[in-house]
Formats: C-alpha cells, structure tokens, sequence
C-alpha cells in the first residue's frame, strides 16, 4: 500500500502522514513527519471537502457539498437521470 505524503511546509522534503482522525463526514485531521533529519518537523493538518466535482453513485445523505463552480451542472443533472 502507497503511503501517503505530502509536503513539509518549511523544507519541502516529503512529509509522511503518520495517523489521522475523523473530525466529521467531510474533514480529517493528519498527523504529517518530515522526512528530512535535519528538519525534523512534525505537524498537523486540517483536510476537508469542500465542493463536489463529481456526485457519489452512493451519496451520504448527512453530507451536503455544493457542486464546484467549474462543473456542468447540466451535464450532471443529465447523467444522474441516466442513472436513475
């Protein structure tokens, strides 16, 4: 399984996400370490969705995420009835 990483705000190493917990359906809190010895930082971090660029086949309905601004509404609305 591929870890996950992002990048160390101070170096710009790779910083590996050691652990994470559930804030809520749409946000994570991360725990996030430096790779870099000589940075040594560790950190946390707030992920959350924001918007919503592709809708869920298997939608959650405790969860309310606009469509982004960039996606076709149209498109969608035409693809959902598709499926229905």
């Amino acid at each position: 399984m591929p870890t996950m990483q992002t990048k160390c705000p101070h170096c710009g190493e790779k910083a590996i996400i050691r652990d994470s917990w559930v804030l809520s359906d749409t946000c994570r809190k991360i725990k996030a370490q430096c790779q870099d010895p000589d940075c040594g930082f560790v950190g946390q971090a707030t992920i959350s969705f924001d918007t919503t660029i592709s809708p869920s086949a298997k939608p959650n309905p405790q969860v309310n995420l606009p469509l982004s601004r960039h996606v076709n509404r149209n498109l969608v609305f035409d693809s959902m009835k598709q499926t229905a």
